[in-house]
């Protein structure tokens, strides 16, 4: 039915790796007529919009192994003014946007963050570790948290750059 958004499950066979069965449901409160991406990149399109507000494309994985989607609303986000900054970490883990009033990641507020110089500047892999660097004029966030120096300050984040994550943005 194209006058409907679908949410979709699919239980995954934890031993043969493979799809059990693969189910639809209509998401209710959606309006149809004005439901779109908010980005016409397929990588960044976990964010999207209708006439009633903001959305997030939100994955889970159940300890059945029943991997769902579903649109959840992000409450108080400004319509007009909200944007799609990127993603980052592995398999984009983070998923970064933000109005005129915050920051958020996914369906949760980044707190304490200055909306107006916040940005993503990259990720990279170290060892195990996957950083996702963001910044703004105060500070410079591995994902949600803030890098500190050895005194427990915010690195100044006017030297981290794109060109050379790790050494420019403290991570070294």
């Amino acid at each position: 039915d194209k006058s409907l958004v679908y949410s979709s499950s699919i239980v995954m066979d934890k031993k043969f790796n493979q799809s059990s069965y693969y189910h639809l449901k209509p998401m209710n409160g959606l309006d149809t007529d004005s439901f779109k991406p908010l980005s016409n990149d397929a990588y960044k399109s976990l964010y999207y919009t209708d006439k009633n507000g903001v959305y997030f494309e939100n994955y889970s994985i159940s300890s059945l192994g029943e991997d769902t989607m579903s649109l959840d609303k992000i409450n108080g986000a400004d319509k007009t003014t909200f944007q799609v900054i990127g993603l980052c970490g592995f398999k984009g883990a983070l998923s970064y946007a933000k109005d005129k009033y915050h920051v958020y990641d996914g369906l949760n507020i980044v707190e304490g963050v200055d909306v107006a110089t916040f940005e993503l500047v990259g990720d990279f892999s170290e060892g195990a570790g996957v950083y996702c660097v963001t910044k703004d004029k105060n500070c410079i966030y591995n994902g949600n948290e803030k890098a500190l120096d050895a005194n427990g300050l915010c690195i100044n984040p006017i030297n981290c750059t794109r060109d050379n994550l790790a050494s420019s943005c403290g991570f070294k």
